[in-house]
């Protein structure tokens, strides 16, 4: 299942759809800043767990879950920094 990571301005998604471009992802989410992508779901793992080592759970266990389920697309979760929350 091809996979596409879309950062924007306030989060940090996966998706599932399948885009003709990525100027149809920069139409469908506001603050839209890049995405990369479509991946297979080992490439999205290696990628997040080498740039975003502070999601929580871990990137594995967080695609693992969104390709099992029916959503379409999820923001990722990070580790709260407890000194800032």
């Amino acid at each position: 299942m091809p996979l596409h990571i879309i950062y924007t301005d306030t989060s940090l998604l996966l998706s599932k759809r399948r885009y003709a471009s990525w100027h149809d992802i920069q139409d469908a989410y506001p603050g839209f800043k890049t995405s990369l992508g479509p991946w297979d779901a080992s490439e999205v793992i290696t990628y997040l767990a080498e740039e975003h080592p502070d999601l929580s759970p871990s990137a594995a266990t967080q695609v693992a879950e969104f390709v099992a389920r029916p959503e379409e697309a999820i923001a990722l979760r990070f580790l709260v920094d407890q000194r800032t929350a």
